[in-house]
């Protein structure tokens, strides 16, 4: 705004300058006010439309905000919560419980790999998966992925990499090259939070793959997912740049 303003400024000391060689002293305060008049005319001219495309910026940047939330309203929904750390019958605060994540790996056939976030030993862990092939327009239907259970991972482990897709599980059902994307969480007995949950797309054999995590203690609902994936298919690249931004996205890399 204020660089739209100097050439005003410089037009109106030009007008000056210009009257001083009229010798009508009346036509010369007529001029300098015609300079003065378009100068204030300019001035207002571009403060409303900086106003305007303020109020422009400010309604898009509402609107995608609102899309943004009514789509994770539509298809995340909150996970049950582990009880409380404050053990209100003794008076104390119970042992750190364990909190495990997924960090995936392996690019053409991606795998998860889990990891403990709090130095203590996590039983009963279990990873699920809600995949579908997008490329598989004659079934609408999620891939089978049958869960996979540890008895526990001690503070000084990782987990094994588990492969998301097993031929036991698909057999020849998925292609090289068709995109996978879904969501897959982890859990444990006694974790807090009680699970973490991760988006997750991949063209199967390929790279390019990437997984983002939910915001704590929400989760997938299967029937709106389910529902929405003929729009996923049909504008993959819209729908996911609109569910998880482009920053927000961690690449699948090699196991380290």
């Amino acid at each position: 705004m204020v660089l739209a303003i100097v050439p005003g400024i410089f037009a109106v000391v030009g007008g000056y300058l210009a009257t001083e060689s009229i010798n009508d002293k009346q036509r010369a305060r007529w001029i300098e006010l015609c300079f003065w008049g378009l100068f204030l005319f300019g001035f207002a001219t571009t403060i409303w439309q900086q106003l305007r495309v303020a109020e422009a910026d400010l309604s898009k940047q509402t609107r995608e905000s609102w899309a943004d939330s009514l789509l994770y309203r539509a298809l995340i929904g909150n996970l049950p919560r582990p009880p409380n750390d404050w053990n209100l019958k003794t008076g104390s605060i119970r042992p750190v419980r364990p909190d495990v994540g997924l960090i995936f790996v392996n690019p053409t056939n991606p795998a998860t790999i889990i990891s403990l976030l709090k130095s203590t030993t996590a039983r009963n862990v279990q990873v699920n998966s809600l995949l579908w092939d997008l490329d598989a327009l004659s079934d609408t239907s999620s891939l089978l992925v049958r869960p996979a259970n540890f008895d526990w991972i001690r503070k000084d482990q990782q987990g094994m990499p588990l492969q998301l897709l097993q031929s036991a599980d698909i057999g020849s059902r998925v292609k090289p090259s068709h995109r996978i994307f879904g969501c897959v969480w982890v859990t444990c007995i006694d974790c807090n939070p009680a699970s973490r949950a991760y988006w997750v797309y991949f063209m199967f054999g390929d790279t390019g793959g990437w997984y983002a995590e939910l915001p704590e203690g929400t989760g997938p609902l299967f029937k709106p997912l389910s529902d929405k994936m003929p729009e996923i298919r049909d504008n993959t690249e819209a729908f996911l740049s609109q569910l998880v931004p482009v920053a927000k996205r961690k690449p699948i890399l090699d196991v380290p």
